[in-house]
C-alpha cells in the first residue's frame, strides 16, 4: 500500500513537472534516475522479504513504471538512459570475469565442455524442431506464399534454436553478488555462462549465414565469414587484455577511489563501443578474468569495490531493462512465448543433466545447475534486432515471440537460480541481510 502511494505521488509529480516545463531534458533524466534508485530499491526490498531476488523486484518495478503501464519512464526516457545502462552492463561484465578463478576452471574444463556441448545441442535441436512445426503449420501460412513456407520454416527454426541457447551473464552475476554465494554450483554456472557467451557469438554468426542461404539463397557459409568472426573475437580479447592491464595497474599502484575509477573506465569502454562496435561484453569479461587471475593481489580490492558499487548499478540496469520490456508484444504472442519458455527450460534441464551425468558430477550440478541458465537479456535482444533487420518478411515474428519469452525468463529465471543456490547451501544469509 505504501509503495503504491509513493508511486502515485511520483507519477503525479513527474507529470506536473513535465507539463509546466520546469525541468530541462537533462534535469528530467536526473530526476528519473533518482526515482529509479528510490522506488526500485523499495521494490527490491519487498521482493527480498518474500524470498524473491531483489533484481526481480527491480525488473517488476521497471515494468510497472515503464511505458506500458504507468508511463512514468517513457520510451524516449529509456532510449536516453541507454548510455547509463551500457555503463552498468560494463561493470557487470567486468565483475563476471573477475569472479572466474582460472585455476579451478582448468581443473574442470572437461566437465564444463561436455555440459556446454550437450546443453547447446539439445536446446538448439529441441526448440528448433518444435518451432519448425509451429512455423510451418500455424505461423507462416498466413504471411508467406506456399512455396516459401518450408524454406523459411527451416531458416526460422535454426534461428529460434540459436536464440534459445543464449544466456544472460548480467542476471547470473547479479544473483551471485546479491546472495554472496560461493561453491561448486556457483562456480560451474558462472564458468559455463561466460564460456557460452563466446560459443553463442560464433553459433549465431553461422546460423544467420545458414538461415539466409536456406530462406532466400543469398549469403552462404564461406571461409570469409569465419575469418571475420575470428578477427572480431580476437580484437575483443586483445581489447580485454589491455583493459585488464589498466585495471591491474590502478589497483596495484593507486588503489584509491576505486568505485569512481570503475565508473570512469566504464564510461570510456561504452564510448569506444558506440564508436567502434566491438564485442564489449566479451572484452570486459576477459579484462576482469585477466586482471584478477594474473594479478591475484588485486582480487580482494576489486571484488570489494564491485560489491560496493553493485547496488545502484543493479537497480539502474534491471529497472531500465524492465521498463524496456514490451508488454504489448507479450499480449500478441503469449501462447508461443509460453511454449518457447517451457521448451527452453525443459531442454536446458535435459542437456545439463546428461552432460553432468556423463562426467559423474554431483547431485546439485545434475539437478540444480540448469536453473542458472534460464535468464535472458542484453545479448539475446541484440541478436533479435539483427534477425529483424536481415529477415524483413518474417524476422519480426521471431523477435516478438522471443521477447515475450524473455519477459518471463527475466522474471522467473533469477527466482529459480536463487532457489537452486539456497538448496545447494551456497548462499550466505548474513550477506543478504546487509543489502
Amino acid at each position: 500500500m505504501i509503495v503504491s502511494i509513493i508511486l502515485i505521488l511520483f507519477y503525479l509529480l513527474v507529470r506536473q513537472i513535465s507539463f509546466q516545463n520546469i525541468l530541462p531534458p537533462s534535469g528530467e533524466l536526473t530526476f528519473l534516475l533518482g526515482l529509479i534508485l528510490v522506488v526500485s530499491y523499495i521494490g527490491g526490498k519487498l521482493t527480498l522479504k518474500a524470498k524473491i531476488p531483489m533484481i526481480t523486484g527491480y525488473l517488476l518495478t521497471g515494468i510497472l513504471v515503464g511505458p506500458y503501464i504507468l508511463n512514468i519512464i517513457t520510451q524516449k526516457n529509456v532510449e536516453s538512459l541507454s548510455l547509463i545502462n551500457e555503463i552498468a552492463l560494463t561493470i557487470i561484465a567486468l565483475s563476471a570475469g573477475g569472479e572466474l578463478e582460472i585455476d579451478k576452471l582448468f581443473k574442470k574444463i572437461g566437465s564444463l565442455s561436455v555440459i556446454i556441448l550437450f546443453q547447446v545441442l539439445i536446446v538448439f535441436l529441441g526448440v528448433g524442431v518444435l518451432f519448425f512445426f509451429l512455423f510451418k503449420i500455424t505461423i507462416l501460412p498466413s504471411i508467406l506464399t506456399q512455396t516459401s513456407i518450408l524454406p523459411f520454416s527451416i531458416a526460422f527454426a535454426i534461428l529460434m534454436g540459436t536464440i534459445a541457447t543464449a544466456k544472460s551473464p548480467s542476471t547470473t552475476i547479479a544473483i551471485i553478488i546479491e546472495t554472496g554465494s560461493r561453491g561448486a554450483l556457483t562456480d560451474t554456472v558462472l564458468a559455463i555462462t561466460v564460456i557460452k557467451d563466446v560459443v553463442i557469438i560464433v553459433m549465431f554468426t553461422l546460423s544467420m549465414a545458414l538461415a539466409s542461404t536456406i530462406s532466400v539463397g543469398k549469403g552462404g557459409l564461406n571461409i570469409s565469414i569465419l575469418n571475420e568472426l575470428f578477427l572480431e573475437i580476437l580484437i575483443a580479447v586483445l581489447i580485454g587484455l589491455f583493459i585488464g592491464l589498466l585495471l591491474a595497474f590502478y589497483y596495484l599502484y593507486i588503489n584509491k577511489y576505486n568505485i569512481l575509477f570503475l565508473i570512469a573506465l566504464s564510461f570510456l569502454i561504452s564510448a569506444f563501443y558506440f564508436q567502434f562496435h566491438f564485442h564489449f561484453l566479451l572484452s570486459c569479461m576477459v579484462a576482469g578474468a585477466f586482471a584478477t587471475n594474473v594479478f591475484k593481489k588485486i582480487r580482494e580490492s576489486f571484488h570489494s569495490s564491485i560489491k560496493q558499487a553493485s547496488l545502484p548499478i543493479f537497480i539502474i540496469f534491471f529497472t531500465i531493462t524492465g521498463a524496456d520490456l514490451n508488454l504489448s508484444i507479450f499480449k500478441k504472442y503469449w501462447i508461443f512465448a509460453l511454449i518457447y519458455v517451457i521448451a527452453r527450460a525443459g531442454t536446458t534441464f535435459l542437456g545439463t543433466y546428461l552432460g553432468a551425468y556423463l562426467k559423474n558430477e554431483s547431485f546439485k550440478i545434475k539437478y540444480l545447475s540448469w536453473l542458472g541458465f534460464l535468464g535472458q537479456a542484453g545479448l539475446t535482444i541484440g541478436f533479435l534486432n539483427i534477425i529483424e533487420k536481415q529477415f524483413p518478411s518474417g524476422g519480426y515474428i521471431i523477435k516478438d515471440i522471443a521477447l515475450g519469452g524473455i519477459i518471463l525468463n527475466q522474471i522467473f529465471g533469477p527466482i529459480g537460480f536463487k532457489w537452486a543456490l539456497e538448496k545447494a547451501g551456497e548462499v550466505k544469509e548474513k550477506f543478504i541481510a546487509k543489502i
